[in-house]
């Protein structure tokens, strides 16, 4: 995990800061085309060891949201806000994820919300708040 928030986090410095690499749509296919390249070999082993899944429409439903909507959507408007807001302030707002998956699982997976839920998003608000404020 630690190699993956380093690896995240060079990526968002070097695209803030390279006027030479390739426009969004090229470089969100080099990024998609090298995350399928090194996720095969653990896709391999998980399928010989327990076999593949199952398509059904729920497994359909689920790749696709998670390779169009999760991942090529998402990162495409992150490449917008980082050249157009900088790193920094981008990297800010990466603090609201577990608030969207808190509204996401409560509208989507009908979970409950609950005072922690309440209380860590107040947390979250605050820092990000104050945050964006100290930036000014």
């Amino acid at each position: 995990m630690l190699l993956a928030v380093l690896a995240w986090a060079a990526y968002t410095i070097v695209l803030h800061k390279s006027d030479s690499l390739p426009g969004n749509a090229l470089l969100l296919f080099f990024i998609s085309l090298l995350g399928c390249v090194l996720t095969l070999p653990f896709y391999l082993v998980e399928y010989l060891l327990f076999g593949g899944f199952s398509f059904s429409g729920k497994a359909v439903g689920s790749i696709l949201y998670l390779g169009v909507i999760a991942t090529t959507v998402c990162i495409f408007i992150w490449n917008i806000c980082i050249k157009a807001v900088g790193a920094v302030n981008a990297a800010l707002f990466l603090n609201l994820i577990p608030i969207f998956g808190v509204f996401f699982a409560i509208i989507i997976l009908g979970e409950y919300l609950f005072l922690y839920h309440i209380i860590g998003s107040v947390f979250i608000f605050t820092g990000v708040i104050l945050g964006a404020n100290s930036l000014k």
